[in-house]
């Protein structure tokens, strides 16, 4: 079996990162975009919607400059995490493409 490779980590484009790329926050900026590669996409959203919290007013905004992650993801990923239901499921359960007999009938 062929082992599954993590994606390509983002590379953050905020003013700190393009103009001071040895820092100590472009390089947190590198830690949290490698570990955002590996997680799959629950996860990644939860993740980045608690980092977001963390930086408070504007967490967001700056979490998807640094990440690549969709505002509206890390908005998701924050309900998630208030949501009283924190199931194991990645995706909602029925989502997919149907089973062949269903389209087909009779065949």
């Amino acid at each position: 079996m062929t082992e599954k490779r993590p994606k390509t980590p983002h590379l953050c484009q905020c003013t700190q990162c393009v103009e001071h790329a040895t820092e100590a926050t472009a390089q947190l900026h590198r830690q949290i975009n490698q570990l955002v590669a590996i997680l799959n996409e629950k996860h990644r959203r939860q993740f980045v919607g608690l980092l977001a919290w963390q930086l408070g007013r504007g967490g967001v905004t700056t979490m998807a400059k640094v990440t690549g992650v969709s505002r509206n993801t890390i908005s998701r990923g924050q309900r998630e995490l208030t949501a009283s239901d924190l199931s194991e499921r990645i995706r909602a359960k029925g989502g997919g493409r149907p089973p062949t007999e269903k389209k087909r009938p009779g065949c």
